[in-house]
């Protein structure tokens, strides 16, 4: 993956009331990922390994959950690769659920899994569970339940993981309150390959080359850029 990210596992498998986290992975490749999700995991560094917002260190992963219990009607489910054709030239990894294809709580086998965005390092906690609000806000599919700073995730002992890889990953947000028709700024993008702001977009990047990724949304939030930025 051209955008590494890093997860800390715990020693524990499917064990809740864990809270130490203490072994960094730096994820790379399935092989790496699926090292790092063998076991419960999260996406945060915390002090001395122990989960909570007051320990918290540091991050270069956003991390999600898609169960698709927003609809009951398999049409409206959303897979990893509808979720990359949506996201065009967006980097994630995906992690599937223990649940994942699963009859739960009596409703019928579906798509469950976990997104990871690599984004830039973030220390501060408030503003990183607000990337994820702004983030499930613009696609609600992605669990509410989930969007805290000390989330974890229950690891599976086979893992099944997949990689998107792209140049764009979600970022906060520009210092312009709205967007298009007035709308708040709900997702931004950081390019690895682009310098500079344009639309909902905001392009951080350490070179000025033209972005040759196409980003392509229904929400009027998300804008276009290929082979230069444009709203």
């Amino acid at each position: 993956m051209s955008q590494p990210f890093t997860l800390y596992r715990s020693d524990s498998l499917g064990r809740a009331s864990n809270c130490i986290y203490p072994h960094a992975v730096e994820v790379t490749d399935s092989a790496s990922l699926a090292a790092a999700v063998s076991f419960d995991y999260v996406a945060v560094e915390y002090k001395n390994g122990y989960r909570n917002n007051a320990n918290f260190i540091k991050t270069n992963c956003l991390m999600l959950d898609c169960d698709n219990d927003h609809s009951e009607d398999p049409a409206a489910w959303i897979t990893p690769q509808v979720l990359a054709d949506s996201l065009l030239d967006v980097a994630f990894a995906v992690h599937y659920s223990r649940s994942n294809g699963k009859v739960k709580n009596g409703k019928a086998a579906r798509p469950k899994f976990h997104v990871f965005f690599p984004i830039p390092e973030q220390t501060d906690p408030a503003a990183y569970s607000d990337m994820k609000k702004r983030l499930q806000a613009e696609f609600p599919f992605f669990d509410s339940n989930a969007l805290d700073a000390a989330r974890f995730f229950f690891g599976t002992s086979n893992p099944e993981v997949e990689f998107f890889d792209g140049c764009l990953t979600p970022t906060s947000p520009p210092a312009r309150s709205t967007g298009p028709q007035g709308r708040p700024w709900a997702v931004t993008l950081w390019c690895s390959r682009c310098a500079g702001v344009s639309g909902s977009v905001i392009w951080t990047a350490p070179n000025t080359a033209s972005c040759s990724a196409a980003v392509s949304t229904t929400s009027p939030a998300w804008t276009m850029c290929s082979s230069g930025m444009k709203s």
